[in-house]
């Protein structure tokens, strides 16, 4: 369960504990990876910002960059049959 960081006056965690990605799909795999999701939250510019402890980005974050190469080459794949 998500918990809404505006009800809270001071953030629970160590900004340098933790990484903030706004990247949705990013986040979506280091979620299904079994990374914690420690907070999400709505910035200035009304992006969507996903915090997660930098102990998890350390395990998961060669994972991310072979997923990476992977789902933006078969996006390219999919746009180039698409013409």
């Amino acid at each position: 369960m998500l918990v809404d960081s505006q009800l809270y006056e001071y953030a629970i965690y160590d900004d340098d504990d933790m990484v903030f990605f706004r990247n949705c799909v990013q986040s979506a795999y280091y979620i299904k990876w079994g990374c914690k999701l420690v907070d999400l939250f709505v910035d200035d510019n009304y992006k969507l910002v996903f915090v997660f402890d930098k102990q998890d980005h350390d395990k998961v974050k060669e994972r991310w960059r072979t997923q990476k190469e992977a789902y933006f080459s078969n996006m390219e794949e999919k746009l180039e049959n698409k013409s």
